[in-house]
């Protein structure tokens, strides 16, 4: 069937079912999703600490007090402080009890063991017990994807194993005889390298994913049908490079129904991709893309990376678009589909700016270099011309997550 892109991919996301859950390390735990809450193990910090090197007393006061002692970091509160003194002590080390601020040392005089407060600062400059997080309250929710941040307050709060969600397996097949490997020669005009697979696991790295399982084929439907089969017993999306179309020798579609996917959509409103299906098989999908390599840079943005977020337990959500501006008008007249047009964007004056990059056809892989970006051009709207608002999809990983503008 044929639909708008967004309608399509939406309905296909109510029906994605996640992969469940499993234990990390915490060491490797760096982009996974929270499947528990963590919970802080004790009062953070720990006892009353200074913020200061500087001297530790009663209260604020006047005159002098003797120097009795130090503490340092990591050593416990020491003896109690008694009237009248005041106990030398330095950044992070715990005040001892009797003690309720900390003098920096830049407002003291010193003499001997006598100090003499010239200054009395406006804080206390002391980090209160369980200030930062008491125990048993949540340090990370479940549902954080964690960051290098999160990664530390889970070494700090002793989170050594961690329950997160579980990421889909991915298995790759590339289908054509015009393919061949990257080392081949083959005759000029006749046969390409392929780049998808490269661009595949690219674009997957950069979500944290990783292809499992990659494999090539000849343009034979028995040959496919057995692959696929095959491929099919032992992943959780199967990404198909070429024939996804209706030719002779596409046998994509065919190869799926007879491992028994069900199409939800074939022949999206999208440019470049409209050939593009969506099957799935129980909590199984797969995902035949067209052929050329342009034609996969988009529908690996729109329709494959928004799967396998849901699929890893994400919130359900399609591409985010930005607001930038135009810096030059696309080529071309009024687009029939919805049109993703390859571009470079970069951040001028506090706006993005976008530039088109060349865009012959969805096979010309060299014309989108330095493209990192997908402006969108809705189907039968005017051309946006220099200094226009456009929305656009980023393609930088960091921006996975952006909300739109």
């Amino acid at each position: 069937m044929s639909a708008g892109w967004e309608a399509v991919l939406e309905s296909c996301l109510r029906l994605v079912t996640p992969c469940g859950r499993e234990v990390v390390a915490r060491p490797y735990a760096l982009g996974r999703i929270l499947a528990a809450p963590v919970m802080i193990d004790r009062d953070y910090p720990a006892g009353d600490l200074s913020m200061m090197d500087g001297y530790a007393i009663e209260a604020a006061t006047g005159g002098t007090l003797q120097v009795q002692g130090e503490n340092t970091p990591g050593r416990g509160p020491g003896d109690p402080l008694t009237t009248g003194t005041a106990r030398r002590i330095f950044t992070g080390a715990e005040l001892p009890a009797g003690a309720t601020r900390v003098i920096p040392q830049e407002l003291v005089q010193r003499d001997g063991d006598i100090i003499r407060i010239v200054e009395t600062p406006g804080t206390d400059f002391v980090r209160q017990r369980g200030s930062e997080g008491r125990r048993g309250a949540v340090a990370l929710a479940a549902g954080t994807r964690l960051g290098a941040a999160d990664l530390a307050i889970l070494a700090s709060v002793g989170a050594m194993q961690l329950e997160v969600t579980a990421r889909p397996r991915i298995a790759h097949l590339v289908t054509g005889d015009e393919v061949m490997a990257h080392s081949e020669q083959g005759e000029p005009g006749t046969r390409i390298r392929d780049s998808n697979s490269d661009l595949v696991a690219a674009i997957l790295r950069g979500v944290g994913q990783t292809v499992l399982d990659h494999r090539r084929v000849h343009d034979d439907r028995d040959a496919t049908c057995h692959v696929v089969a095959e491929m099919a017993k032992d992943c959780d999306v199967l990404l198909i490079s070429g024939g996804a179309s209706v030719g002779d020798h596409d046998h994509a579609r065919a190869a799926l129904e007879s491992a028994g996917f069900r199409f939800e959509a074939h022949g999206l409103e999208v440019r470049p991709g409209r050939p593009i299906g969506l099957a799935r098989r129980g909590d199984q999908w797969a995902v035949a893309l067209p052929g050329n390599p342009v034609s996969h840079l988009v529908a690996l943005h729109l329709f494959v990376l928004p799967l396998l977020l849901a699929l890893e337990g994400e919130p359900l959500r399609g591409p985010r678009l930005l607001r930038g501006v135009l810096d030059r008008p696309p080529g071309g007249g009024v687009p029939r589909r919805d049109t993703f047009w390859p571009s470079a964007m970069s951040w001028i004056d506090d706006a993005w700016r976008l530039t088109p990059c060349r865009f012959l056809s969805s096979g010309d892989l060299l014309g989108i270099a330095g493209a990192n970006a997908l402006l969108l051009l809705r189907a039968g709207a005017a051309l946006p011309q220099a200094g226009d608002a456009i929305f656009f999809l980023s393609l930088a990983p960091e921006f996975s997550n952006a909300s739109p503008a």
